[in-house]
């Protein structure tokens, strides 16, 4: 797994390539509470590139998902491959995350007043 982050107006947004699973996700986890560490309020993880989410990977995100909330922030994924959607319609978490079709959307949905 290859992990990028690229801060856009405020908004960090995570570029994740390849396989999220088991064996990265501890790797992973470190690095997105590094950025909620450094002051990451609003990310927004792009999928496009991932190519296998575990429920190990799944357990990060929703981590991520109570750290941010904590700190009254957002976290929203966008541009998930089909297979990564299915993840997350066989585990019914589709409801808990904010999913956008593509990384504009995110950033305008990031963009909306609280």
């Amino acid at each position: 797994m290859d992990l990028r982050v690229k801060v856009q107006d405020g908004i960090w947004i995570v570029y994740l390539t390849g396989k999220l699973d088991v064996f990265l996700s501890i790797e992973a986890e470190k690095e997105f509470n590094r950025l909620v560490d450094e002051g990451a309020t609003k990310i927004i993880v792009n999928m496009e590139n991932l190519t296998f989410l575990s429920s190990s990977g799944l357990r990060v995100f929703i981590a991520l998902l109570k750290k941010i909330g904590a700190r009254k922030g957002q976290l929203l994924f966008c541009s998930p491959p089909e297979t990564v959607k299915k993840v997350f319609q066989m585990v019914e978490l589709g409801d808990l995350f904010c999913i956008c079709e593509n990384e504009d959307a995110a950033l305008v949905r990031c963009r909306e007043p609280d």
